[in-house]
């Protein structure tokens, strides 16, 4: 079966690739490591700030884990998304049945992916919708540093934001 084409695909440029690929998509998905960090940090305050998108939701590419850190939680709380929204967030990975069910037709999905090596362990279907969320302002293939192990938590959490 032919694969719809990407839209990102049109321009050399990106910054606009990314962003044409946002806007030919209804479900926004955020990518990282865990989905307790930056990933859940998008998910949440997108959809706290109702995004125009059918669906938002995150995932993790490599580990389990059972809920969201501390340091998340709290930055988005500064930004106003209500606690009880935080702790209900469940980390997913992208082989949970219950995520790929979310997603549902990855043609019409967006993958922001929060580094390359998160873009590359993606599915090879979703590969060509997964953009470097960085991409967006324009910031050629620079990853978002995982706060976990550099600890600079706000650094990553304004890059996500912006």
């Amino acid at each position: 079966e032919k694969q719809p084409e990407n839209p990102g695909s049109m321009s050399a440029d990106p910054t606009e690739s990314a962003r044409a690929l946002i806007a030919s998509s209804s479900v926004l998905v955020f990518v990282c490591s865990g989905n307790v960090l930056r990933s859940a940090f998008g998910d949440l305050l997108a959809r706290h700030l109702q995004l125009p998108f059918e669906r938002i939701v995150s995932c993790a590419t490599t580990y389990q884990n059972s809920a969201i850190f501390p340091e998340s939680k709290a930055a988005l709380i500064q930004r106003g998304v209500p606690a009880a929204m935080c702790d209900a967030h469940v980390p997913r990975l992208t082989t949970d049945s219950s995520f790929v069910r979310d997603v549902g037709d990855p043609a019409k999905a967006v993958f922001l992916c929060m580094t390359k090596g998160h873009m590359q362990s993606m599915p090879k279907a979703w590969q060509p919708r997964s953009v470097l969320i960085l991409e967006l302002l324009g910031r050629r293939n620079e990853d978002i540093a995982d706060p976990y192990f550099d600890g600079n938590y706000e650094e990553a959490f304004r890059d996500i934001d912006a």
